[in-house]
């Protein structure tokens, strides 16, 4: 496993997944928010599986290349 691509049964917080996304941690916020990218919240905490986060890159890249 390297950094980009971890197990895809880890838990990320809102930083390593704004990271990944390249975008604010607000914008993650937002996203768990609206429900277009599930995540757990254990507690006060939020939490991305990293296979959800692969699976909404893969979309957005999907969409990238069709439009």
């Amino acid at each position: 496993m390297n950094a980009f691509h971890p197990d895809p049964d880890a838990l990320l917080s809102v930083k390593k997944v704004a990271e990944r996304l390249a975008v604010s941690p607000s914008t993650v916020r937002r996203l768990h928010d609206d429900g277009t990218l599930p995540g757990v919240k254990p507690r006060r905490r939020r939490l991305w599986p990293a296979s959800e986060v692969q699976r909404y890159i893969a979309r957005l890249q999907g969409m990238a290349v069709t439009s």
